[in-house]
């Protein structure tokens, strides 16, 4: 009956733990509204998923943005290609292109898409101005448009004696070395003489 009630106990605290809803952190310097032309609009919000509610971006990992994009235009609109670059906070001075993004998704007018845009990042730690830019094709006229523009911080990751990618590195780095260590003592030991 002890270990019933144990499990029980668990249980219930795993699904306590597992049941907090975290609402998304919005700030007003992440949406934009971008004009396309004098009848239309298109609506453009960037956020970072829930795991980097800070917006963080960190060194030598995949970093991911999340960009909800409206038409809220009568014309029907092709987006093309998300684009980035960092630049130095204090005299916006070029620092590094992000990679293009390429789509080529046809919204419609109305229409509502979530597009994820990731870039990696190996800079020195500290404030970094991030700008991206979309590229659309409407009535024939391509465009491109700033859609985000803010100073981020730059965050070196977590380290821990127990991460699995380190732990598995090492595991393989010294099974290749313990087999090619056991290669070459087969290969040029003298094999042991056996005496009548």
């Amino acid at each position: 009956m002890r270990v019933s009630s144990w499990f029980a106990t668990l249980a219930l605290l795993a699904t306590t733990v597992l049941a907090v809803e975290v609402s998304p952190v919005t700030d007003e310097d992440i949406v934009e509204e971008v004009v396309l032309d004098g009848e239309g609009k298109l609506e453009v919000v960037a956020t970072f998923p829930e795991s980097n509610p800070f917006g963080h971006v960190v060194n030598g990992e995949r970093n991911q943005l999340f960009l909800d994009i409206v038409n809220k235009s009568p014309k029907n609109v092709t987006l093309l290609t998300v684009a980035g670059a960092f630049h130095d906070p204090r005299d916006d001075k070029l620092i590094k292109a992000t990679n293009n993004m390429t789509y080529g998704i046809y919204l419609v007018e109305g229409a509502k898409i979530r597009l994820p845009y990731t870039f990696h990042s190996e800079y020195k730690t500290g404030d970094i101005k991030l700008n991206l830019f979309l590229e659309h094709l409407t009535d024939g006229e391509k465009q491109r448009i700033p859609i985000y523009e803010s100073i981020l911080t730059v965050v070196e990751p977590e380290f821990s004696i127990f991460d699995f990618k380190l732990i598995t590195t090492y595991a393989v780095v010294a099974g290749l070395l313990g087999s090619l260590g056991y290669i070459a003592y087969l290969s040029f030991a003298p094999a042991a003489v056996k005496k009548p």
